[in-house]
């Protein structure tokens, strides 16, 4: 996978593309997936590392509190995805981030994530 930052002064928008490989069945000799990229597992696992690079990027580290997937559509094999992402902030340590995974073009799956800052903006160090 490969990502960059949009452009944009001040838009809180990250865009990464990554493309779906087959591998060798090594034991079958036949073409197939050693690792299915539309797996659930993968799929929420590609999103969530998206939405924490925002905060982590921004010298805001913590931890996720909240992590919801919607699953829209299967991702087909050798398709091109997308995955973009956001976020705004809800306070001073709370950030809502949000996801959108595309194949193809196609919207195959979104999600939000409540993230809690380890540092809040006036420097207190104490949890909650």
């Amino acid at each position: 996978m490969t990502g960059q930052a949009d452009p944009g002064q001040g838009d809180p928008r990250a865009i990464f593309t990554a493309e779906l490989r087959r591998v060798l069945d090594a034991a079958q000799g036949t073409a197939g997936d050693a690792c299915l990229p539309g797996h659930t597992a993968t799929v929420a696992a590609t999103l969530t590392q998206v939405m924490e690079a925002q905060p982590a990027a921004a010298g805001r580290p913590g931890v996720t509190t909240d992590l919801q997937v919607t699953y829209r559509r299967p991702i087909p094999p050798r398709a091109g995805l997308t995955v973009r992402a956001g976020h705004r902030l809800l306070d001073d340590r709370r950030i809502l981030l949000w996801a959108e995974l595309e194949a193809d073009g196609e919207l195959t799956a979104e999600a939000t994530a409540t993230f809690v800052a380890a540092l809040p903006l006036d420097g207190n160090v104490s949890w909650p």
